[in-house]
C-alpha cells in the first residue's frame, strides 16, 4: 500500500515538472520578443538606411511605422499566446470540439497576423523611390529566405541566432 502511494506521489511530481517545462519553452521571453515589445531595432533600421540609402525623412517614417506596426503586432502575439495556452489545458483531454474551435481561433490570429505583417511591408514599401523599392524587394526577398532556410531553423532550435 505504501509503495503505491509513493508511486502515485512520484507520477504526480513527474507530471507537474513536465508541465512547468512545456510552459517554460512555450511561454518564455526570448531576446527578439524584448526586442518586439520595445518597437525598435538599430540593426535592422542601419542596415535598411544602408541598403536603401534612406534619407531623414524615410528614416522617420519607418521609425514611426516599425513602432506602430509592433504596438498593434503585440495584441495578436497575446492573443495567440492566450489560445496556446487554452490549448495546453486541453492537450490532455479528448474533447475534440473545443480544440478544433481553439486550432480554428488561434489560426484566425494567425492569418490576422500575417495580414498586418504584409500591410507593414506594403506601408514600408510605399516611403521608397522606384529605384528604393527594387532595392527594397530585393532586401525583403532575402530577409525572408534567410529567415525560412533550414539552417536558420536548426540554429533556432539549437538556441543561437
Amino acid at each position: 500500500m505504501k509503495t503505491n502511494k509513493m508511486l502515485v506521489i512520484l507520477v504526480i511530481v513527474l507530471i507537474v515538472i513536465n508541465i512547468t517545462t512545456v510552459s517554460f519553452l512555450w511561454f518564455k521571453d526570448a531576446p527578439h520578443q524584448k526586442r518586439m515589445r520595445s518597437g525598435s531595432s538599430p540593426k535592422v533600421e542601419g542596415f535598411l538606411k544602408r541598403k536603401l540609402g534612406l534619407n531623414d525623412e524615410q528614416q522617420r517614417l519607418f521609425q514611426e511605422a516599425r513602432k506602430a506596426h509592433f504596438k498593434e503586432s503585440r495584441k495578436f502575439m497575446e492573443e495567440m499566446k492566450r489560445f496556446r495556452k487554452q490549448l495546453l489545458v486541453y492537450s490532455g483531454t479528448n474533447n475534440a470540439v473545443v480544440v478544433d474551435s481553439l486550432f480554428s481561433k488561434l489560426s484566425r490570429v494567425q492569418s490576422d497576423f500575417e495580414r498586418l505583417n504584409f500591410e507593414h511591408i506594403q506601408e514600408l514599401r510605399s516611403y521608397c523611390s522606384e529605384n528604393q523599392q527594387i532595392a527594397f524587394d530585393s532586401v525583403m526577398g532575402s530577409m525572408f529566405e534567410h529567415l525560412s532556410s533550414p539552417e536558420r531553423r536548426r540554429l533556432r532550435k539549437k538556441g543561437s541566432h
